[in-house]
């Protein structure tokens, strides 16, 4: 008795797969046309793409993202290379932190040399030329490219938000003394 419900099971199971089977067939017959199709047309895309779109416009491109410096503003740091190639510099800043940051870069030794404010924030207007300037308040995960024209000489890199506040960014140690070569 149980060889013969296994038997029926086994036999209806098989009638089953056979019709799954038969859309499978289909489904195969119809993936190689598909997987043909976008094979023959990824090829003249891949042509065109490149006869429409002149590779020079591509290269800057990419030259531009791998000349560009990563710049990380946690909650009171700012992780990036500390030695620099004179020339211009872009900087891709990430607010990486929680709070709002920015990225600020004036000519200097190091923060403690800076004119600062009373709360220990950076005195900008006492910078004058030395200050080359900054990029706007950055959000939690917003970011912005900056590029300034980095003479030989040594700079800080800053977030001088709350720079007349106990809460001053700079104070709490969001500063980096960097060489430009």
């Amino acid at each position: 008795m149980i060889v013969q419900r296994l038997l029926v099971l086994l036999v209806g199971l098989t009638v089953f797969l056979a019709a799954c089977g038969g859309s499978s067939a289909t489904e195969t017959a119809d993936a190689p046309a598909e997987s043909e199709a976008p094979a023959a047309s990824e090829a003249p895309a891949a042509t065109d793409a490149p006869t429409d779109t002149p590779d020079d416009t591509a290269a800057p491109e990419a030259d531009a993202s791998a000349a560009a410096t990563p710049v990380s503003l946690g909650d009171f740091t700012i992780v990036t290379e500390a030695v620099f190639a004179a020339g211009t510099v872009t900087f891709d800043v990430v607010n990486d932190g929680n709070f709002p940051h920015e990225f600020g870069i004036t000519k200097g030794n190091s923060y403690e040399e800076l004119t600062l404010t009373g709360s220990g924030g950076i005195d900008e207007g006492a910078l004058g030329a030395d200050n080359l300037g900054k990029t706007g308040v950055l959000n939690a995960g917003e970011s912005e490219s900056i590029s300034f024209d980095l003479e030989p000489g040594n700079y800080v890199f800053y977030c001088n938000i709350g720079a007349t506040s106990p809460n001053s960014h700079a104070a709490k140690g969001q500063v980096l003394s960097v060489t430009v070569n």
